[in-house]
C-alpha cells in the first residue's frame, strides 16, 4: 500500500527533474551560426561572420557581391588606336580600338560616346555629332541603349565614327580630315590620330563590345 507521506515527495522530485530538462541547451542549434542584423536608418548592420561572406548592404541587410567591381576606365587607363573603317555611298569612317596597355591587366568599364573633333586644313574644329547609329555602323536597328563594356587584356572596346563627302541636301563637297582628335568616354585624356574622314555629317557612335 503506497504510503501518501511518500507522494509528495516523489512529485517534488520529478517537477525538479522537469526543471532541469528543460534548462538543458539544444543540442541541435549549431554554435557560431551568422546572423544577419538590419538596424534602423542611421546605423550600420554586423557582417556576417562567414571568413570570406559578402557584407549586407548598409540599413537594409542586402547582401552584395563580394570583392571589388569593375570600375570605369578613367583618364589615362585605356590606350587608343584608329584604323580605316572603310568607305560606300559617298561615306567614309574610321574604327576606334580602346584597350588595355600591356603591363595593365586591371580590367575597366567604357560607356557611351567618345568625343571626336576633326579638325581641316583651315585648322577649323568640326565636332561630331553622338548618334546611336549611321550609314557604315553602330549599334543595331531597334537597340537604342547605350552598352558598358568591360575593357581586359585581349578584349578591347570599339567606337566607330564616319563623314560624308558631300553636305545633305546641297551637293556641296566636303573636304577630308587633317587629323582627328579622340578623347575617350568619362576622361580627359586627348589623342591625335591622322585619318582620311570626309568632314561633313560626322557621326559618333557609341562604345561597343570586341566582336
Amino acid at each position: 500500500m503506497l504510503n501518501r507521506r511518500f507522494v509528495p515527495a516523489v512529485l517534488v522530485a520529478v517537477a525538479a527533474l522537469a526543471g532541469a530538462a528543460a534548462c538543458t541547451p539544444d543540442d541541435s542549434a549549431t554554435p557560431g551560426t551568422p546572423v544577419t542584423v538590419v538596424t534602423p536608418s542611421g546605423g550600420l548592420p554586423a557582417p556576417s561572420s562567414v571568413p570570406g561572406s559578402a557584407a549586407p548592404h548598409p540599413a537594409t541587410g542586402t547582401s552584395v557581391p563580394a570583392g571589388n567591381p569593375v570600375s570605369p576606365c578613367g583618364s589615362g587607363k585605356v590606350g587608343v588606336f584608329v584604323q580605316s573603317a572603310g568607305s560606300g555611298a559617298g561615306h567614309t569612317g574610321a574604327e576606334i580600338i580602346f584597350s588595355l596597355p600591356a603591363p595593365d591587366n586591371i580590367a575597366c568599364t567604357l560607356t557611351g560616346y567618345p568625343g571626336v573633333d576633326i579638325v581641316d586644313t583651315t585648322g577649323t574644329v568640326h565636332h561630331a555629332e553622338r548618334t546611336l547609329r549611321g550609314y557604315l555602323g553602330g549599334l543595331p536597328q531597334g537597340d537604342d541603349t547605350l552598352p558598358t563594356v568591360v575593357v581586359r587584356p585581349g578584349h578591347p572596346a570599339h567606337a566607330l565614327f564616319e563623314g560624308t563627302a558631300a553636305r545633305n541636301g546641297s551637293g556641296e563637297s566636303c573636304g577630308t580630315a587633317k587629323s582627328t582628335q579622340v578623347t575617350p568616354p568619362d576622361s580627359t585624356a586627348t589623342e591625335s590620330f591622322s585619318t582620311g574622314v570626309y568632314l561633313c555629317n560626322l557621326q559618333i557612335h557609341p562604345v561597343t563590345a570586341d566582336e
